[in-house]
């Protein structure tokens, strides 16, 4: 889940979606990951926008592990596009932004992991996804800001190795 916070009522929207992480970890307190999310439908507070996203972020997850369970910060950049499409009525009333994609994020936030067994890893991810965005308006022009974001994830993990 990714609540985009918008400066304008437009950017005002809740993401939910899924996707796939992959982890390496150097040692029991610092691993590199990556982490693709698709979110098949943004949900906007208007009738303006309807929209999909698609992040990738690529970054560290430093902090302390036991047998059971374990704490971690995270500082992950990344890219976000956006692919929305504007609703015909609105044409008539006003000229909408079009996003310039992709868009920059970083993810800071905190991390837990539970480990209920070796192999399986419960994750519950609690951060702020900082996205600069950069929009066209043919009545404003280039436009753009960064927005700070609240992002909950929770998913379920397979260790392999």
């Amino acid at each position: 889940m990714l609540h985009l916070q918008g400066k304008q009522q437009i950017f005002e929207k809740t993401a939910v979606g899924g996707g796939l992480r992959g982890t390496f970890n150097l040692n029991a307190g610092l691993a590199l990951e990556g982490e693709v999310n698709f979110y098949p439908e943004i949900n906007s507070s208007t009738i303006i926008v309807d929209s999909k996203a698609v992040t990738g972020l690529f970054g560290v997850k430093a902090g302390w592990r036991s047998k059971k369970m374990g704490f971690f910060g995270k500082v992950r950049p990344g890219l976000m596009h956006f692919e929305e499409k504007i609703d015909p009525r609105i044409v008539f009333i006003t000229t909408p932004p079009v996003p310039q994609n992709p868009h920059f994020a970083l993810d800071l936030g905190g991390v837990l992991e539970l480990y209920p067994t070796r192999r399986v890893i419960v994750r519950f991810d609690l951060g702020d996804t900082i996205i600069r965005f950069r929009y066209r308006s043919f009545l404003i022009g280039d436009r753009s800001f960064t927005n700070h974001n609240l992002q909950f994830n929770v998913g379920i993990g397979f260790r392999f190795f």
